[in-house]
């Protein structure tokens, strides 16, 4: 029955070798990185199937399951596939002046991130990772105290990704001339405060978010814009990489020290066979209440919270809390067919946003970027759960400031071009 696994890996494959035909690079392009992630899980969960099955799976392997993860999945990767080796003239960051002003607005907000972060990243290391994971699953600690203070940390940390985007910019472009290395790499370092972010929660993620994050960008403006960073900077980040690594590592093994093997297979392979089981579950929805709690609640006070389904799934020995893909998250939020929907029009507004109405122009627009790389942003956390349910914040203000840059430009006409080297 293990066969059936390998349904999603060989039509992913097809689609990705039969309609584009360029050599798949998974370091050097950023729609093939984020395939390379899922293709990575999805032979992991067969292996992981093979030696655990007894213990981890609840239903068969079911065929209609795997072809319609691979049809979901596929509707989501197309707009990174396609775009993913446009080369284009220039990006234009609009004005100067203003990206600058945005680049120490969020250096000095995620300064401000990981200093909240840092005292309570050491509570968790030395009162013990395992402990304040338990204390945190069971309601009886607290990290933040909802004040405005911990929000506004929270939602500096939120825009690492950004942050990394424009430290690459100004590293290369040298925006900022001979102070441009230090400046660059200061915001490289800074977007390490989502890292201290879930580190505060005992959480191993945040270190692993960053560094597909990381390729994720870098693939994509190598690709876009030939951009290159110094051999120093490389150094650096890899440096800072494996000393990350290594708390992450060290967290696994106090949280897991008796089954570390099957506790570090799990976190990258049980992705699969969970989506397998929610499939053939087929358990009441909760109509966007889990996945965007937070917006619907600015919406509507009608609506479920995230546990109170739970009995449906605990009754038939499947566990709502596992890591089923974002995909998997969308069915139990949406069900089966609007989930095929919403990625449709998630797809369709990222070609949208990013095809130029006229051909003759090769620019892209900072916001398109911005919109270009949180659809990765999704893909990537997404290997996991669908991450940004805990970040719908977020998600509003990512979108409001690519709406406030696109009237910018629109009213003040202004364009400052970073042109292709």
């Amino acid at each position: 029955m293990f066969v059936i696994f390998l349904v999603p890996i060989l039509f992913v494959l097809s689609f990705r070798f039969f309609l584009f035909k360029e050599r798949f690079q998974p370091f050097n392009q950023s729609g093939d990185f984020i395939l390379s992630l899922y293709l990575a899980s999805m032979i992991l969960s067969v292996i992981f199937y093979l030696i655990y099955s007894n213990e981890i799976s609840v239903y068969d392997p079911s065929l209609i399951a795997m072809i319609y993860f691979s049809f979901a999945l596929i509707i989501y990767l197309f707009p990174l596939l396609y775009f993913q080796n446009k080369k284009i003239y220039g990006l234009d960051i609009i004005d100067l002046t203003l990206f600058k002003f945005l680049s120490w607005f969020f250096i000095i907000g995620s300064i401000y991130s990981i200093v909240v972060f840092i005292p309570k990243v050491i509570n968790v290391f030395s009162s013990g990772v395992q402990h304040n994971r338990l204390m945190l699953n069971s309601g009886e600690l607290n990290v933040f105290d909802g004040s405005i203070f911990d929000t506004i940390a929270v939602g500096f940390s939120a825009f690492f990704s950004f942050l990394q985007i424009m430290g690459m910019l100004v590293i290369f472009f040298k925006l900022y001339g001979r102070k441009s290395n230090f400046i660059g790499f200061l915001m490289l370092i800074c977007s390490t405060s989502y890292i201290f972010n879930a580190m505060a929660f005992a959480g191993r993620d945040g270190v692993v978010f960053w560094f597909f994050s990381f390729l994720f960008n870098y693939t994509l403006l190598k690709a876009w814009l030939g951009i290159k960073l110094p051999k120093f900077s490389s150094k650096l980040i890899w440096l800072s990489l494996f000393l990350f690594s290594l708390m992450f590592f060290y967290m696994s093994y106090s949280r897991f020290s008796s089954t570390i093997f099957f506790s570090m297979l799990n976190y990258f392979a049980q992705q699969l066979i969970n989506f397998n089981d929610l499939f053939v579950l087929d358990p009441p929805i909760y109509n966007g209440s889990q996945s965007f709690f937070k917006i619907k609640s600015y919406i509507t006070s009608s609506m479920l919270e995230p546990g109170d389904l739970n009995y449906h799934y605990l009754s038939n020995n499947v566990y709502p809390w596992v890591f089923k893909f974002f995909i998997g998250s969308f069915v139990a939020d949406f069900g089966k067919l609007n989930t095929l929907f919403v990625l449709f029009l998630f797809s369709a507004f990222v070609f949208f946003v990013m095809i130029n109405k006229k051909k003759s122009v090769r620019t892209l627009n900072i916001y398109q970027v911005l919109i270009f790389s949180f659809y990765g942003q999704v893909g990537y956390m997404g290997v996991f759960y669908f991450k940004h349910s805990s970040l719908n914040n977020y998600i509003l203000a990512l979108f409001l400031l690519s709406i406030f840059l696109y009237f910018f430009k629109a009213l003040t006409k202004r364009s400052f071009i970073l042109v292709r080297k």
